[in-house]
């Protein structure tokens, strides 16, 4: 930067500081006179700082622009003034920590009070976005192939993840990336967490986890309300497990997990990796022939899960080919795809249609 910075800076302090967010016209007003201000800079704003970008948006090619200033600076275009201006003081306030405040420091204060009540606003709203974290197989060909693919997310109840606000933007990707898209809810099979974790009978636990699936039902249902019905489906495992189809895939799992090492150990490991904190505290408070008996309980839940996953993969309906979850594939399942246990694949009567997206849901502002 040139001589006479420490007036620049003060100028655009300033601005963050008197900004009148209900006054569009006073917005539009100042932008102006700061752009007039640094015209001599539109042939060299690489060398500006980020929070420039915002005056010179007109000027600049969009790869030129810092990624996450893009949507601030897009929303000022379309004239969304006030939700561009706090999200980008809100990116300014991060990168203002990097300047040097020595030739400004009198107003600094002034800036972060402005920026802990934009913080305030920002909070009061629903500032979430989707993250895709990773994708395999099938998952890779959604996004070049609009309404091709019919997808499923399953619903773990009680992970903190899945909430009403997560779901509704589940339903809006789902919406313009699936065919159809299914949501699944872990009722019947969270029984055996009651029975390990709970020590409830098998009557009791199964009534405890019916009555929370019609929870989760209700709540997920009117957040449905808003979003295509016959596109968007929701279902529950105690629905599935019921089928003719699922009940053979389960027993043939079961089969194997007997008979083949290499899917035991894989299937066990599943388990550890999943819940391993809980079992490490379960395994405190047993005897090692009674945590056995809770870790046979609990393998039951994993068979099952992975059963109507393929149930629905493959045969429900003509199947849901791709599952969206907020995690990583489990791998046991790829490893079933890939045929790693002999003759599995094959007397579970698979196709290969199968994909997974690990989509996540982040706050923009975190």
């Amino acid at each position: 930067m040139r001589s006479g910075d420490a007036s620049y800076y003060g100028k655009i302090f300033e601005f963050f500081i008197g900004i009148d967010l209900s006054n569009q016209l006073r917005i539009h007003t100042m932008l102006s006179d700061i752009e007039k201000d640094f015209s001599d800079y539109k042939e060299d704003y690489q060398k500006l700082p980020n929070f420039f970008y915002l005056y010179l948006a007109t000027k600049v090619k969009k790869q030129d622009i810092p990624k996450n200033l893009r949507e601030a600076i897009s929303l000022i275009k379309k004239q969304k003034i006030d939700k561009g201006i706090i999200l980008f003081i809100y990116l300014i306030y991060k990168e203002s920590k990097n300047l040097d405040f020595s030739r400004c420091i009198t107003i600094k204060k002034d800036i972060e009070n402005k920026y802990n009540k934009i913080l305030e606003i920002l909070k009061k709203e629903n500032n979430l976005k989707v993250i895709i974290k990773e994708t395999n197989d099938l998952g890779k060909n959604i996004f070049q192939n609009k309404d091709k693919y019919s997808c499923f997310t399953v619903i773990s109840m009680g992970k903190k993840f899945f909430s009403k606000k997560n779901i509704k933007l589940y339903f809006q990707f789902a919406t313009e990336h699936c065919k159809k898209y299914l949501l699944l809810i872990c009722d019947e099979v969270e029984k055996w967490n009651y029975m390990a974790f709970k020590n409830l009978n098998e009557e009791e636990a199964i009534g405890r986890s019916i009555k929370r699936g019609l929870n989760y039902e209700g709540a997920f249902s009117r957040v449905l309300n808003d979003f295509d019905k016959d596109k968007i489906h929701i279902i529950k495992f105690s629905d599935l497990l019921k089928q003719e189809e699922c009940k053979r895939l389960l027993k043939v799992l079961k089969e194997y997990y007997r008979k083949d090492k290499d899917f035991r150990e894989d299937i066990e490991g599943t388990l550890w990796e999943n819940i391993g904190g809980k079992l490490d505290e379960l395994k405190t408070k047993l005897t090692e022939e009674g945590f056995n008996k809770k870790s046979k309980l609990l393998i039951n839940y994993v068979l099952e899960e992975i059963s109507i996953i393929i149930y629905v993969t493959e045969f429900y309906k003509g199947g849901y080919p791709i599952e969206i979850y907020p995690g990583k594939d489990i791998q046991v399942k790829r490893n079933i795809y890939n045929k790693k246990y002999g003759g599995l694949y094959e007397k579970l009567g698979l196709k290969g249609r199968r994909g997974h997206i690990f989509l996540n849901v982040e706050d923009r502002f975190d």
